[in-house]
């Protein structure tokens, strides 16, 4: 039997994992890095802390596999979107990779939508909006801030494409990752000439746009040294991880939804095609899965929430068990306390609505996990009024090991919430992909669909659902009020 090899490239960590064609994780392996801060609201990753982070993750992964590293069939890649570094004719890095988070382009994400418009940028690239963290920002930066090295720029790369071309020596990127960039025009399905005339860029100083499961290269020799993976396997483009975790998750249909309730909230919901929001509260662009869409609606300020009460009232070292079977003893509703999700909060006292002296510190963390559960709740709202089939929920990231939570989750929205076998969705979905692209699976979506085990399924309880209902709209009377 063969097994696929996955690698996911986060902000500030690497996972790799193992997979067999079961869909089984033999083998899984994780290697944080720092990001630099050379000024404030600067955001920067060095280009080999990145590479040197993937190959230690990848070799963790192959050890604590049970199977031998020539059995790995192909090599599938999920990442961050984004995030961008140049290089020279020669391959080689001429900055650090300017992060997704970064603010410093500013004046440049203002000047594109000045000229462009909110709504024809949205139309054109599903980007709802344009941030100065995002790649068309950024280069028009550097163009203007670093004209000699613009000038002896070859090519800029996202974190997965530099990973594909230090395994290939191939500059690859997949239709849905150059999504996130406001670079590519979804109705084109290819670079947006527009944008990039505009900011002074030939789409041949981009990579080369393949399918997520397409074979961008063969891994070369010293790329399979540092790994410890056999030189010459298929590496697969992969894909956006927002993307490959809905794949891993078996979100591949019109009907399913995946929420990941982390720091912050993210939904990812399968439409029929490519389709925008006229009020534009979320991202839209089309599936890895040939001829489906997807939005993709979130809350930056999510489960950052709970740790803010558990920095402030329990300490760092408390265990999110231990405070949400606090949390569970509080009635439905945090009698009356209602935590706002909101970026530029800085302590409990400011998140909070309506906090008094009878309320606990377990009122407080129920009421940030409440508040989450109705951010879902309005996202799942919206999605419906645009005509989007919402039948269940699967839950990935840090919130799905809460049964409280999913349980929640499930009352308020009347839909069942299920918590998959494979938490580290994203890999997953990467060596989907990677199957599809050495042979092993046939489809994409079937696969999926069969790799994707459920662990637990919270079903809806009725008796539930009107407290829950009461507490939501008392939470947004009081939004509205503050």
């Amino acid at each position: 039997m063969s097994a696929l090899a996955a690698i996911d490239i986060g902000t500030t960590l690497i996972k790799a994992g193992v997979f067999d064609e079961t869909g089984d994780l033999l083998g899984l392996g994780s290697q944080p890095f720092d990001l630099t801060t050379p000024q404030e609201g600067w955001f920067e990753l060095a280009p080999d802390a990145c590479w040197q982070a993937i190959c230690t993750a990848m070799r963790q992964a192959l050890g604590r596999a049970d199977t031998n590293a020539d059995e790995i069939a192909a090599i599938g890649l999920s990442s961050q979107g984004q995030t961008v570094v140049p290089i020279d004719a020669n391959g080689n890095p001429l900055d650090n990779f300017i992060v997704w988070l970064d603010r410093r382009a500013t004046a440049e994400a203002e000047e594109i939508k000045s000229h462009f418009g909110a709504e024809a940028i949205y139309q054109q690239t599903g980007v709802s909006q344009l941030v100065p963290g995002h790649t068309a920002s950024v280069i028009s930066w550097w163009k203007k801030h670093r004209p000699d090295m613009f000038a002896s720029m070859s090519r800029f790369l996202l974190t997965k494409d530099y990973a594909i071309f230090r395994m290939t020596g191939k500059a690859v990127i997949d239709h849905q990752l150059a999504g996130s960039t406001a670079c590519y025009s979804v109705p084109m399905s290819d670079w947006w000439g527009d944008l990039l005339e505009r900011i002074g860029l030939d789409p041949t100083q981009l990579s080369t746009l393949h399918l997520a499961e397409a074979t961008a290269g063969q891994l070369t020799k010293s790329a399979a040294e540092d790994l410890g993976l056999p030189a010459g396997r298929p590496v697969v483009a992969g894909t956006w991880d927002q993307i490959a975790g809905a794949i891993g998750a078996g979100n591949v249909r019109p009907g399913i939804v995946t929420e990941m309730t982390g720091s912050c909230l993210a939904l990812f919901a399968t439409c029929e095609d490519f389709m925008t929001d006229p009020q534009r509260r979320m991202l839209a662009g089309r599936h890895a899965v040939d001829g489906y869409g997807y939005f993709l609606p979130y809350t930056e300020f999510a489960g950052k929430a709970l740790q803010l009460v558990r920095d402030s009232c329990y300490g760092k070292s408390t265990s999110y068990e231990e405070i949400t079977a606090e949390a569970a003893q509080i009635p439905i509703g945090s009698e009356g306390l209602v935590m706002k999700l909101e970026r530029t909060v800085t302590s409990v006292e400011d998140a909070l609505i309506g906090l008094s002296p009878k309320h606990t510190r377990a009122h407080m963390a129920r009421a940030a996990m409440e508040a989450v559960a109705f951010a879902l709740k309005d996202h799942v709202d919206a999605l419906t009024e645009l005509g989007v089939p919402v039948e269940r929920i699967i839950s990935l990231g840090g919130g799905a090991r809460s049964d409280l939570w999913l349980q929640m989750k499930a009352d308020l929205l009347g839909l069942s919430v299920n918590r998959p076998v494979c938490t580290e969705s994203a890999l997953l979905g990467a060596s989907v992909l990677a199957g599809k692209g050495c042979g092993v699976y046939g489809d994409v979506a079937e696969a999926a669909a069969r790799m994707a085990k459920v662990a637990q399924v919270f079903g809806p309880r009725g008796e539930m659902r009107d407290a829950y209902l009461v507490a939501y709209e008392f939470r947004c009377n009081r939004m509205g009020d503050r």
